[in-house]
């Protein structure tokens, strides 16, 4: 027999959580602390190497070990179809893709994005996933995980600046 209050307080969590899990921004919520938990397992793992820089090898044998957040689609939804796609890439390459890219390796696989534009259609699909980032770094450029994003550039080995500035515009 537990603490009356404790039971009771239980009794009104496991209530709000039956009533909140509905909500499309609880699922939402939910979806982002499973990716918070699993990254915080890959990272838990991840070795410095001797020059203070992301092992990439040892992070890379966690991360394959990681599968996505479960995202609010149908199963078998090209939403779906199209973030498992660009995850599984992500994960094998550490590469970005574009979404032209992405729309090549779904071909590959016998899958079709009908309309005018599918390239478009696959950036608005990861654009509007939080696991994923558009931009440039030191895994290329196009989309990736947004974890990438947030990682230092790592110093060139000849000491040159990593991001060197743009030539300026003539005039």
């Amino acid at each position: 027999m537990g603490v009356p209050v404790v039971d009771a307080l239980r009794a009104e969590e496991a209530r709000l959580e039956a009533e909140l899990q509905h909500l499309p921004i609880y699922q939402q919520l939910q979806a982002i602390r499973d990716s918070i938990q699993k990254l915080t397992t890959v990272y838990a793992e991840v070795r410095i190497n001797g020059a203070g820089h992301l092992d990439a090898e040892a992070t890379v044998v966690s991360a394959r070990n990681v599968q996505p957040a479960p995202r609010r689609t149908r199963h078998g939804s090209m939403a779906g179809t199209v973030t498992a796609t660009a995850w599984e890439h992500f994960i094998t390459t550490r590469r970005r893709a574009t979404s032209g890219q992405i729309m090549e390796l779904l071909r590959a696989r016998g899958v079709e994005i009908a309309g005018a534009k599918p390239q478009a259609q696959i950036a608005s699909i990861l654009s509007h996933d939080p696991r994923f980032h558009n931009g440039s770094d030191s895994h290329g450029g196009g989309y990736g995980l947004r974890v990438w994003a947030e990682e230092p550039v790592p110093a060139p080995p000849d000491g040159s600046d990593p991001e060197p500035e743009a030539p300026e515009a003539a005039a």
